[in-house]
C-alpha cells in the first residue's frame, strides 16, 4: 500500500513545472525554518565569496540552467 508521501509526490508530479518548482521551494524553506546556525551561515558566506571571486577572476565558467539540467538528466538516464 502506497504511503501518504508517495501519494502526494505522485499528485505533485502531475502539476505544471512552475507549480512543482514553487512547491519544492516551499518544502525546502519549511526544513530551514528556525535553523539559524551562525557557523553554518558564516561558512556559506565564505563559500559564496570564493565562488564569486572565481567567476570574476575567470577561473570558472558559468553555465545556463538548461545546459546543467540537460547534463544531469543525461547522467541519470545513463545510470538507469
Amino acid at each position: 500500500m502506497p504511503s501518504a508521501a508517495s501519494k502526494v509526490i505522485e499528485q505533485a508530479l502531475a502539476l505544471p513545472e512552475r507549480e512543482r518548482s514553487l512547491m519544492a521551494r516551499d518544502l525546502i524553506l519549511s526544513l530551514e525554518e528556525g535553523e539559524d546556525d551562525p557557523q553554518t551561515e558564516a561558512a556559506w558566506q565564505t563559500e559564496i565569496a570564493q565562488r564569486l571571486e572565481d567567476i570574476r577572476g575567470g577561473r570558472v565558467t558559468c553555465l545556463a540552467w538548461d545546459t546543467v539540467r540537460n547534463r544531469i538528466t543525461e547522467r541519470i538516464v545513463d545510470k538507469a
